[in-house]
């Protein structure tokens, strides 16, 4: 899976980005955690503007690798969307361009397909990005997208949690989430890190 982030400045997003995939007959599988470029991450090929603690940089290109539980056949759709990442509402909307999606359809090489899902809109939470039109849950398809403020299933529809938070990360001011003391965080990695 690679996410494709606008070229423009503000475009990236320091956010925790997770998504959903779909595939016929409304089989699905996610969430998958999608946003981490340090040592521990699923992320297979990071390119663009990006540090360590904001994978989504101006015009970043990051692939990831996730493994789903079943077998999906044709992706016909995705629900992307974000969580909050530090306590800093400092432009943390993320202009998503496109995600492209590959999955091995069979035995050989030659059966790989590829499915490219535009975007093109802001994705963040409203309340956090100030001044800027955003919804929190978007809902791709290879036609386009529709956005939501809440999940389209209803499946997390809240941010019901704290928090946590660590500071002072290799010298950035801003008050950092911390993974580690989530007690949540198990809910949303479905990552196969290799």
């Amino acid at each position: 899976m690679k996410f494709n982030t606008g070229n423009k400045t503000g475009d990236g997003t320091d956010e925790n980005v997770l998504v959903r995939l779909y595939g016929y007959d409304g089989k699905k599988d996610g969430d998958f955690y999608c946003d981490y470029t340090g040592p521990k991450t699923n992320a297979l090929e990071v390119k663009g503007t990006y540090n360590d603690h904001e994978a989504h940089g101006k015009g970043g290109k990051v692939k990831y690798k996730c493994t789903t539980n079943d077998f999906l056949g044709k992706i016909t759709k995705l629900v992307v969307y974000v969580n909050p990442y530090t306590n800093n509402p400092d432009g943390p909307a993320w202009f998503l361009d496109s995600v492209e999606v590959s999955a091995q359809m069979g035995a050989t090489p030659e059966s790989k397909e590829t499915w490219v899902f535009p975007c093109k809109k802001l994705i963040g939470i409203p309340e956090r990005c100030p001044g800027q039109v955003v919804h929190r849950f978007v809902e791709l398809t290879e036609d386009g997208s529709k956005v939501f403020d809440h999940d389209p299933e209803g499946e997390k529809a809240e941010l019901n949690y704290p928090i946590k938070t660590v500071s002072g990360i290799r010298g950035f001011s801003p008050v950092i989430y911390n993974t580690n003391t989530d007690p949540y965080w198990s809910e949303n990695v479905r990552v196969i890190i290799e």
